[in-house]
């Protein structure tokens, strides 16, 4: 499909996607994991499917108080919501642990545990295994269906994306990072194999200055961003860099590469920069339905 295609399709399902939403109900609970308190909340459509797929959304960096975690960037920017009255998936929103500042003037914030990152925490919030004790809990409470655990995430929630992908790849199918690398800090990170083969889609903006498009010493470009997850499926390595001499390759807006049934596509998001793109949400659960375990 060329992107001219995938962009109809992304129209199309937007539209359907707002005409037919309905509003469902959004919980939000408090935990403990790894000896700090936890916050994740819980978007019931009005009609869960019966066996339901579950997306966990993963929101980017909030430089907000400690008193004012971000509960709603999936539902008020990343619309999830709406693609799951739509679809009748459940979405669960947790949400990220609060750092203090690292450095006088500097903010606080609310950011994820990615890969070369635990040494900015006080305590490592083992954002992986949070996660997964979330899936364990509420697999059994809403009967989800074990093959259908997808992840997805912007910025630094697409980075936490990668992680869980790798990390969890046991009961993860698919992921969809944006605008997020699969490593930071480091040019040369000890990032793990995954386990298992997992889908995954990913758009990134062309134009990104806080996660550029083609990398720089402290964050993967795309093109090692691909690499890595052709290497964990399976897959050949990819002949046509997105990137030439650190710059996009010109007219080269896509890939996709597959083995049986685990796909690995990316989007390039042309004169656009770090911000979620309306729509993707569609495109993202087009690609979770296909992709299960």
């Amino acid at each position: 499909m060329n992107l001219t295609k995938k962009s109809l399709v992304i129209l199309a399902l937007v539209s359907s996607s707002l005409c037919f939403a309905q509003k469902g109900t959004f919980t939000t609970y408090t935990t403990t994991w790894n000896g700090l308190s936890r916050i994740y909340s819980i978007y019931v459509p009005p009609t869960l499917a019966a066996n339901p797929a579950v997306v966990f959304c993963l929101h980017g960096h909030s430089m907000a108080a400690q008193d004012n975690p971000p509960l709603y960037n999936c539902t008020k920017f990343y619309q999830m919501d709406h693609t799951a009255d739509v679809y009748g998936f459940l979405l669960v929103v947790p949400v990220s642990s609060w750092r203090p500042p690292i450095s006088t003037g500097s903010p606080g914030i609310w950011t994820w545990e990615d890969y070369n990152l635990a040494k900015f925490f006080s305590t490592p919030p083992d954002d992986s295994g949070f996660i997964r004790n979330l899936i364990q809990t509420l697999s059994p409470q809403y009967n989800i269906d074990p093959n259908r655990v997808f992840v997805m995430g912007m910025s630094a929630g697409a980075e936490m994306t990668h992680r869980l992908g790798i990390d969890l790849s046991d009961v993860i199918a698919a992921i969809a990072p944006v605008s997020g690398a699969v490593w930071d800090v480091s040019p040369t990170p000890p990032v793990p194999n995954a386990a298992f083969p997992v889908s995954v889609l990913e758009f990134h903006g062309d134009l990104d200055t806080s996660i550029p498009y083609c990398g720089t010493s402290k964050h993967a470009s795309v093109d090692q961003s691909i690499s890595y997850w052709l290497a964990q499926d399976g897959m050949p390595p990819n002949t046509t860099p997105l990137c030439t001499n650190g710059t996009p390759t010109p007219n080269l807006y896509s890939l996709d590469f597959k083995n049986g049934k685990v796909e690995v596509e990316f989007f390039r998001e042309v004169q656009f920069p770090h911000l979620y793109r309306t729509g993707v949400d569609d495109a993202i659960w087009a690609f979770f339905a296909k992709h299960g375990r």
